[in-house]
């Protein structure tokens, strides 16, 4: 790290090699006398990565960032590593009762990784899979904020957070798969099972033994299948909002009792389409503790 001024620059490299190896007995030989089916698979990488801070004001900071990214391949010898160019521009504030912070980013993928698993509707093998290259770019707004945390009422606590995301996220070439939510796939087409909105809101309030705790969570509709142009219905999920709410009482310092729910409204959406058919949220859960 270092520091000049009111900069701070935070240089940084990293250098993976990495050897995976799988023997597969299959299902006839359940002691594993033999020698097993190998395969095997390589990666190198070198990773590097640097950040500028600049203080604006005492309570608040400007800064930026350029990493690469990394998500090794596994045993398929046929697999590359997933690697990304992430990017990221900001502003960030903070003092006693108030913090907050505004990102834009921009990440750049290559060789997209999926995985063959049966909650997706694959053989459930686990093995990973390349996809093409892909673009997200979009920006992402924080605010936490306790009213009284100054001034005579601090016996009293309120911690209350706001989050919002943005994300534009497209395959940036073209290419065939037999991963479902992926097929043929256009340059253009938006990435699925990624939500364009997404804002969440957290608070609770305290006092002495009591606490009572409030979350909603909104995210709006997400393609299933990769595509572009207006949603279909047999392909996109519902937009969300779920409310969650508990209470808590501390009886002694090693002894609480809580009760809360999730999805308090009991609201019913469409959340994927994957494995075999639509899929429904989970309902109302009433939890004692």
């Amino acid at each position: 790290i270092l520091h000049f001024g009111k900069f701070t620059f935070t240089p940084g490299v990293r250098h993976e090699y990495i050897t995976f190896k799988r023997f597969d007995f299959g299902s006839d030989d359940l002691e594993r006398v033999g020698e097993g089916e190998p395969r095997s698979n390589t990666a190198l990488v070198l990773l590097p990565g640097a950040g500028l801070n600049y203080t604006l004001f005492e309570s608040l900071d400007a800064f930026v960032g350029v990493h690469r990214g990394f998500i090794p391949p596994g045993s398929s010898p046929d697999t590359e590593p997933e690697t990304s160019i992430n990017t990221e521009l900001g502003l960030r504030y903070s003092s006693n009762s108030l913090s907050a912070q505004m990102v834009l980013f921009n990440n750049d993928y290559e060789n997209l990784l999926g995985a063959d698993v049966a909650s997706s509707g694959g053989t459930g093998s686990g093995d990973l899979f390349n996809g093409g290259s892909a673009l997200a770019k979009g920006l992402e707004l924080e605010i936490a904020y306790d009213p009284f945390a100054d001034g005579p009422f601090d016996h009293l606590a309120m911690p209350t957070r706001i989050g919002y995301t943005y994300t534009d996220a497209q395959f940036t070439s073209t290419f065939d798969s037999d991963f479902g939510a992926w097929g043929e796939v256009e340059v253009g087409d938006r990435l699925p099972y990624l939500a364009e909105h997404q804002l969440s809101f957290i608070t609770s309030f305290e006092v002495k033994k009591i606490a009572v705790d409030v979350s909603a969570r909104y995210t709006s509709s997400m393609r299933t299948i990769a595509g572009q142009g207006d949603f279909i219905d047999s392909e996109s999920t519902d937009a969300t909002t779920i409310l969650d709410a508990g209470f808590r009482y501390t009886l002694s310092d090693s002894f609480t009792i809580s009760v809360g729910a999730t999805n308090l409204l009991d609201g019913t959406y469409i959340v994927s389409s994957r494995p075999y058919g639509l899929r429904p949220n989970m309902p109302r859960a009433i939890k004692f503790g």
